[in-house]
């Protein structure tokens, strides 16, 4: 009987290039007539590209402070 061939595998693989992580951002859909309701909260969590921008990844870094972040992404 012959042996299984192995797969071969080459250095062609697949690999992401995005980098994601999460980010507390103001929520979109807050309402103030439903104040104080866990189901509306003020911040929410979200996943954002943090290669998307130099100003993100230096913040995600923590290399600047939230006030650059701020007037950076304006």
């Amino acid at each position: 009987m012959s042996e299984k061939r192995k797969k071969q595998t080459s250095g062609l693989e697949w690999k992401p290039k995005i980098k994601v992580e999460k980010v507390t951002i103001d929520n979109p859909f807050y309402s103030k007539a439903h104040q104080g309701i866990e189901a509306n909260p003020v911040k929410i969590q979200a996943q954002m590209n943090i290669r998307e921008s130099a100003v993100v990844t230096l913040a995600a870094r923590k290399q600047i402070n939230d006030v650059f972040r701020k007037i950076g992404c304006r």
